[in-house]
């Protein structure tokens, strides 16, 4: 899987909203898409582009003041679901993410 992970920035959520159904199908979980999570934890909020830039996947997430990483909503595309390891770069590439899933594990 050739990907290019990136800090999500404000023009990619309105993407993603753009093409929600693409990552939700008939449910609606734009509510879930706050700007706070890209405005105040641009690190740990990413962005998975595959072939023609595309957003393929998204993570928003967040770390508590004790350094415990969470991750408030994770999604890929319809062409990705398919495959079962699309969302781990993401999750790989975020350190307060990783450190996060180091201590739970």
């Amino acid at each position: 899987m050739d990907v290019r992970i990136e800090p999500m920035t404000l023009s990619d959520l309105a993407e993603v909203l753009a093409d929600h159904d693409e990552f939700w199908g008939g449910r609606d979980v734009r509510f879930l898409h706050q700007r706070v999570f890209v405005q105040e934890f641009a690190d740990t909020c990413l962005t998975a582009r595959g072939a023609g830039d595309r957003i393929a996947g998204y993570l928003l997430g967040f770390t508590t003041p004790r350094q415990v990483g969470y991750i408030h909503v994770v999604a890929r595309s319809a062409a990705k679901r398919a495959d079962p390891g699309a969302g781990r770069p993401c999750t790989g590439r975020s350190p307060p993410l990783r450190r996060g899933r180091e201590r739970s594990g």
